[in-house]
Protein backbone atom coordinates (compact mmCIF):
# COMPACT_ATOMS: atom_id res chain seq x y z
CA UNK A 1 0.00 0.00 0.00
CA UNK A 2 1.38 3.40 -0.99
CA UNK A 3 0.24 5.23 2.17
CA UNK A 4 1.71 2.58 4.46
CA UNK A 5 5.03 2.74 2.62
CA UNK A 6 5.10 6.54 2.88
CA UNK A 7 4.43 6.44 6.62
CA UNK A 8 7.14 3.79 7.15
CA UNK A 9 9.54 5.87 5.07
CA UNK A 10 8.76 8.93 7.21
CA UNK A 11 9.39 6.91 10.38
CA UNK A 12 12.71 5.71 9.01
CA UNK A 13 13.67 9.28 8.10
CA UNK A 14 12.73 10.55 11.56
CA UNK A 15 14.83 7.86 13.24
CA UNK A 16 17.82 8.66 11.00
CA UNK A 17 17.48 12.39 11.66
CA UNK A 18 17.35 11.80 15.41
CA UNK A 19 20.40 9.53 15.30
CA UNK A 20 22.32 12.09 13.22
CA UNK A 21 21.69 14.61 16.02
CA UNK A 22 22.57 12.03 18.71
CA UNK A 23 18.97 11.73 19.90
CA UNK A 24 17.11 8.47 20.08
CA UNK A 25 13.52 7.31 20.07
CA UNK A 26 12.39 4.80 22.67
CA UNK A 27 10.46 2.24 20.56
CA UNK A 28 8.61 0.93 23.61
CA UNK A 29 7.02 4.36 24.07
CA UNK A 30 5.99 4.74 20.41
CA UNK A 31 2.49 3.61 19.46
CA UNK A 32 0.43 3.33 16.30
CA UNK A 33 -3.08 4.79 16.52
CA UNK A 34 -5.06 4.25 13.35
CA UNK A 35 -7.81 6.85 12.96
CA UNK A 36 -10.94 6.07 10.95
CA UNK A 37 -13.89 3.74 10.58
CA UNK A 38 -12.03 0.92 8.86
CA UNK A 39 -9.41 -1.36 10.38
CA UNK A 40 -6.59 -1.64 7.86
CA UNK A 41 -4.01 -4.29 8.77
CA UNK A 42 -0.70 -2.44 8.95
CA UNK A 43 2.54 -2.99 10.79
CA UNK A 44 5.17 -0.33 11.31
CA UNK A 45 8.68 -0.85 12.61
CA UNK A 46 11.34 1.32 14.20
CA UNK A 47 15.06 0.62 14.41
CA UNK A 48 16.96 1.11 17.61
CA UNK A 49 20.63 0.41 17.08
CA UNK A 50 20.89 -3.00 15.42
CA UNK A 51 17.42 -4.07 16.60
CA UNK A 52 14.12 -3.60 14.79
CA UNK A 53 11.00 -3.15 16.92
CA UNK A 54 7.38 -3.43 15.83
CA UNK A 55 5.40 -0.35 16.83
CA UNK A 56 2.46 -1.43 18.98
CA UNK A 57 -1.00 -0.71 17.57
CA UNK A 58 -3.38 0.81 20.16
CA UNK A 59 -7.09 1.66 20.27
CA UNK A 60 -6.55 4.89 22.24
CA UNK A 61 -3.59 6.98 23.30
CA UNK A 62 -2.96 9.68 25.88
CA UNK A 63 -0.94 12.68 24.70
CA UNK A 64 -0.45 15.92 26.59
CA UNK A 65 -3.06 14.78 29.11
CA UNK A 66 -5.78 14.12 26.52
CA UNK A 67 -6.87 10.59 25.64
CA UNK A 68 -8.07 10.11 22.07
CA UNK A 69 -9.32 7.00 20.34
CA UNK A 70 -9.33 5.72 16.78
CA UNK A 71 -12.66 7.44 16.04
CA UNK A 72 -11.61 10.73 17.70
CA UNK A 73 -14.49 10.49 20.19
CA UNK A 74 -12.48 11.21 23.38
CA UNK A 75 -14.67 8.63 25.23
CA UNK A 76 -11.71 7.26 27.20
CA UNK A 77 -10.72 10.80 28.17
CA UNK A 78 -14.21 11.65 29.45
CA UNK A 79 -14.63 8.24 31.11
CA UNK A 80 -11.41 8.63 33.12
CA UNK A 81 -12.08 12.26 34.00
Amino acid sequence: DIATNKIQSSLNGSVKWAEDWLMFFNPTKCHHLQVGNFEIPTTYTMKSGAETHEIIKVKHEKDLGVTIDSKLTFREHHHKG
